[in-house]
């Protein structure tokens, strides 16, 4: 396989851009999205935020947060490589497909590359957040992230590290898939370049389709983040009947002001770094763009077929 390992080097920088942009939102979303009616201690985010700063240190914005960098480097290593890898199997990168105009064909198969990578990304992220989420809680007696992972071996066992990574994937795949082709619907609408669109329409682009990514499969992450953080549980949905039956159906969009705050500029950062970082790769060897050079794309027979039967069914 013509493995392209530049995308994981920038997905890598991504995610590190990403984490270190915007991760006070997050604990924000993650303290607002766990408490309950009965129990509200905050009246939305500014609120949140002052509590924090006055009844804790600047710092308790950032605990936990060595997990998700770690992690959201791999991550999201593994998230870009694998859906410009999948892209490429795809055809994708075909003269065909490089025109201005783009085709609704195009556009689903992109949606197809973004939901493979989105899939992949879920049992690696699901162990992530729910270290990430049991460190943001309030109360929280952990020193440290390696604690919490110590703690949770100790007292249950590795599978307890994957409770709910089927929420996680029923996030992720159309979250991801949503991500990517709203990012390359923007960056096309704009009519310039890839290699010569300026940074700021990059950031735009990131953070937009980063905020309706999330849009779009929010109560999803509210239930997930919920059942991770509360191991009284059972199943995901007694979690669900209980959130809807004493909080109402307010409640699945609970946190969505601090998540988009948070999404902008994660996601703004995220996907220009990557692209920076694809665009210094090609001028230093523009032999090996893709976006120019598709000799070197190998032949993958099942996927010919599975691009003709997914004609066929247009």
């Amino acid at each position: 396989m013509d493995m392209d390992l530049k995308s994981f080097i920038g997905g890598c920088l991504g995610g590190f851009a990403g984490i270190v942009s915007s991760y006070p939102f997050d604990t924000l979303k993650v303290r607002i999205q766990n408490q309950h009616r009965h129990e509200l201690k905050y009246s939305g985010s500014m609120d949140c935020l002052s509590l924090i700063l006055r009844k804790e240190s600047a710092s308790a914005l950032y605990k936990g947060m060595s997990s998700p960098l770690v992690g959201s480097m791999f991550i999201n290593a593994v998230l870009f490589g694998v859906e410009e890898n999948v892209r490429k199997m795809l055809h994708l990168n075909d003269p065909k497909y490089r025109t201005s105009d783009k085709t609704r064909e195009f556009y689903e198969l992109y949606a197809v590359s973004g939901a493979i990578a989105g899939l992949t990304q879920s049992f690696l992220l699901s162990p992530v957040e729910l270290v990430k989420i049991r460190m943001q809680i309030p109360g929280c007696h952990y020193q440290s992230t390696w604690c919490c992972v110590k703690d949770i071996l100790k007292n249950h066992n590795l599978r307890h590290l994957f409770r709910g990574t089927w929420l996680t994937v029923l996030r992720d795949v159309p979250a991801v898939s949503s991500y990517f082709v709203s990012f390359e619907y923007i960056c096309n609408s704009y009519r310039i370049s890839r290699d010569n669109l300026p940074v700021l329409h990059l950031l735009m682009a990131g953070g937009i389709a980063g905020c309706f990514s999330w849009l779009i499969t929010y109560p999803i992450d509210v239930i997930k983040t919920r059942f991770q953080a509360d191991e009284s549980y059972s199943s995901v949905k007694e979690c669900l009947k209980k959130a809807l039956s004493t909080e109402g159906n307010k409640v699945l969009f609970r946190g969505l002001a601090p998540t988009l705050l948070r999404a902008f500029p994660n996601n703004a950062a995220v996907f220009a770094t990557v692209n920076l970082f694809n665009r210094l790769m090609n001028n230093l060897d523009p032999d090996d763009n893709y976006e120019s050079n598709t000799t070197t794309i190998p032949s993958y027979p099942n996927l010919h077929f599975f691009i003709d039967t997914y004609d066929m069914h247009r």
